[in-house]
C-alpha cells in the first residue's frame, strides 16, 4: 500500500490509533517527499510527467505542518533546491511555472513561523 493511501487511511482512522498513524504517516511523507524532490532535481523532459511530479510534491507539502522536524526539513531540501532553480521558474510552459510557484507557496507556509501567530 502506498504512503499516501496509508496517510489517508490513518487520517480517518480510529482515535486510539491516531498517534501510531501520525508517526507512520510522518515517516512516509519524509521518504516520499525526499524521493520526489530528488526526481524534481533531474526531471523528465515530458511536460505531463513534470506537471504530475510537481503536483505530487505540492500534495505532499500540503500534509506538512509548520515548524517541521529535522527529518522533515531534511526531506524538504531536494524540493527547495529544485524549485529555486531557474529551470522550473523560467520554464517555457506557464503551467510548469504556476505549479512550481504553488510548491514554493506551500514551502513558505511550512517554514514561516510568523504565519501561525
Amino acid at each position: 500500500m502506498g504512503y499516501l493511501m496509508r496517510l489517508d487511511r490513518c487520517r480517518f482512522g480510529v482515535a486510539v490509533e491516531l498517534a501510531a498513524c501520525e508517526a507512520e504517516a510522518s515517516d512516509g511523507i519524509v521518504v516520499v517527499l525526499k524521493e520526489a524532490g530528488n526526481r524534481l532535481l533531474n526531471p523528465h523532459s515530458s511536460i505531463d510527467d513534470l506537471l504530475t511530479l510537481l503536483d505530487e510534491v505540492e500534495n505532499l507539502l500540503g500534509y506538512m505542518e509548520q515548524v517541521p522536524s529535522k527529518s522533515m526539513r531534511d526531506a524538504l531540501f531536494p524540493s527547495v533546491k529544485a524549485l529555486i532553480n531557474n529551470k522550473l521558474l523560467r520554464h517555457a510552459k506557464m503551467d510548469v511555472k504556476v505549479a512550481a510557484v504553488s510548491c514554493i507557496i506551500e514551502i513558505t507556509r511550512i517554514t514561516n513561523i510568523r504565519m501561525s501567530k
